[in-house]
């Protein structure tokens, strides 16, 4: 077997980055799926120093030197390879130093192809169910073989991303015949790497990894790149004619009403319940949730979901995730459980069928990942509160997360004590739906997400989070579960109180998640106020100087067409900076004026 010596020498610079590196910080995510198809390295495909396999790597002994040196070194013995005969032939036996810790990588061998590479053994999981998949804390590898029909490697390549249209490159190079593309899918740093390999088939590598974390892991990203090797000698090289390329045939998504037959819990259908919208909204109810807790969740859905519907034509896409026709995005799955006594397993089933399903085109998730990924999400309610998750690209539907302390808050009467009432689980509930309605319609918008010190794609995180609380504050006045004058005065008495101490904090300084995080850790009161308490006052300003459905349907109705800037202006009649200065100037009224000009707005 022919093993390049080189290949351990740059290996050890990689391994020892990672065992001498801080640790890898631990990251909350999401995913799913099982990787399968026929660019996918089967099981028997992959072999490591762990499986029956001839070794790479043997114990280690010094050899003594004639002439002693100040130091020992690290000499290859190389045993001659045979070439007469396909049988397995002798491998190359490395003689590292007794300090040497081989077991602390791994050596992948296929001898179907004679790719082999090397990887430190610093990840956290490996799945071969169907393929090769590392996961490590914050990025992924997965290893793709590909049939190439004698194609020349650069029009492999070309075909390769031409379906895959989300994918921006931004850098392109060539490496010991090797093609190597890095760009990004959404937030997501991505890394291919293409060689022709000896069954004369295309070996895939597709890093994937946090861009907050490429100081981790791009040196290790290197040091399997720079191993990548292929040895023809360990296939018996049989001439036979190269299968077409095809595009794999595996499609990840379905359309929203064939979900809830997948799922535990719910029905096997969409809620008739919440027709008046193009959602397929399923509530998924666990041991230990009562019907009283239910009641409030569908109180809430019922007095929303006509206010602020969306149709199906806004929820059809194409992305090929669906199949060549493309399909309909509109699931929304609705989680109540009891931290106590709900079972995280059911919960994790169920979510992984359309939550994090997979990681691009036709490659779908194995479902310890998605687990992984989900369960940050749903254990941050288990206090009492409630989030929602969007539906871009890898996730096959929306969802809302709530526990069962949520809707334990005792519904008051509209004449309680208005701050009383600004966690009515009905309330919030009503929040976290309109987070769905404002993401369906930024589905479509092409390009990555946009980095956390941008505006993300649907406007300024203020505009999203005080829109959401314009309409369920507003819909919980109309439905008669509060009062609309008591609720905005006391939202803005609340405002001015935590902004006090920062006059010159603004919603222009909330605009993105950078930012908002920011604003949170400096003061908690002061961050809230600038999502939640003046920002559903720009909003209902907003709407003052324009029309309620000019913010709270055209706006978003023109985002896939305009972008939020130009929406904004199309709707509002003013540029976002034009509306800072004016909003500014709204402020210094006082607060009986402040009102008078949002009090017809509770009339429907």
């Amino acid at each position: 077997m022919k093993i390049i010596y080189s290949i351990l020498t740059t290996l050890g610079a990689a391994i020892m980055f990672v065992s001498c590196g801080s640790p890898v910080e631990k990251a909350v995510g999401e995913t799913e799926g099982t990787a399968s198809g026929t660019n996918q390295l089967s099981l028997a495909d992959v072999n490591t120093r762990t499986r029956s396999m001839d070794p790479i790597v043997t114990t280690a002994t010094l050899l003594p030197t004639t002439n002693p040196q100040p130091t020992a070194t690290v000499e290859p013995i190389v045993t001659p390879i045979p070439t007469a005969s396909p049988k397995p032939t002798q491998t190359l036996v490395l003689i590292p130093t007794p300090t040497a810790t081989p077991e602390n990588y791994h050596t992948f061998i296929n001898r179907n192809n004679g790719l082999i590479f090397v990887l430190p053994q610093t990840w956290e999981q490996k799945i071969e169910s169907g393929g090769l998949q590392i996961f490590w804390s914050n990025a992924d590898l997965m290893v793709l073989t590909a049939a190439s029909s004698n194609q020349d490697l650069g029009y492999f390549v070309k075909n390769w991303f031409s379906n895959k249209p989300l994918f921006v490159e931004t850098k392109r190079s060539e490496q010991r015949h090797m093609q190597i593309i890095t760009g990004s899918l959404g937030m997501a740093y991505r890394q291919f790497v293409f060689i022709e390999n000896a069954a004369n088939d295309v070996s895939i590598f597709a890093f994937n990894a946090n861009p907050d974390y490429l100081e981790t892991y791009v040196p290790i990203f290197k040091g399997i790149l720079d191993s990548i090797e292929i040895d023809a000698s360990l296939i018996a090289r049989t001439p036979t004619p190269s299968p077409t390329l095809t595009p794999p045939s595996i499609y990840t998504h379905v359309n929203g009403n064939q979900i809830p037959a997948k799922t535990v819990a719910g029905t096997n259908s969409c809620d008739q319940r919440f027709s008046d919208t193009a959602f397929c909204i399923e509530l998924l109810i666990y041991e230990g949730v009562t019907e009283v807790h239910v009641q409030k969740a569908i109180d809430a859905l019922k007095a929303i979901v006509g206010r602020y519907p969306v149709s199906e034509s806004e929820l059809k896409v194409t992305w090929p995730h669906f199949g060549p026709n493309g399909g309909i995005q509109n699931y929304l799955g609705y989680v109540i459980w009891n931290p106590e006594t709900s079972s995280k397993t059911d919960i994790y089933d169920d979510l992984c069928m359309f939550r994090s399903i997979s990681d691009s085109l036709h490659i779908k998730l194995e479902k310890d990942v998605c687990l992984s990924r989900v369960s940050g999400s749903l254990e941050n309610t288990a206090n009492g509160g409630a989030n929602q998750g969007g539906a871009q690209l890898g996730h096959n539907g929306y969802v809302i997360h709530s526990a069962t302390g949520l809707y334990e808050t005792p519904l008051l009467s509209p004449a309680a004590p208005a701050k009383l009432l600004f966690k009515d689980p009905r309330k919030v509930a009503a929040h976290e739906y309109f987070h769905s309605y404002q993401d369906s319609h930024a589905i479509r918008i092409p390009g990555p997400a946009p980095a956390s010190n941008q505006v993300p794609k649907t406007g300024p995180v203020w505009l999203m989070e005080g829109s959401a609380e314009y309409a369920a504050v507003r819909v919980s006045s109309l439905e008669g579960w509060m009062n609309w004058e008591t609720q905005m005065k006391e939202r803005m008495n609340v405002g001015e109180n935590a902004l006090a101490p920062y006059p010159n904090k603004f919603i222009a300084q909330h605009t993105t998640p950078e930012e908002k995080q920011t604003n949170d850790q400096k003061d908690p009161n002061m961050g809230h106020a600038l999502s939640y308490e003046l920002a559903i006052w720009a909003v209902a300003y907003a709407i003052s100087i324009s029309s309620q459905d000019a913010i709270m349907v055209n706006y978003w109705d023109d985002l896939e067409d305009y972008g939020y800037q130009e929406s904004f202006r199309r709707n509002i009649g003013m540029s976002l900076k034009d509306f800072y200065i004016s909003f500014r100037e709204f402020r210094k009224q006082s607060l009986d004026q402040q009102y008078s000009s949002i009090s017809s707005q509770i009339i429907e």
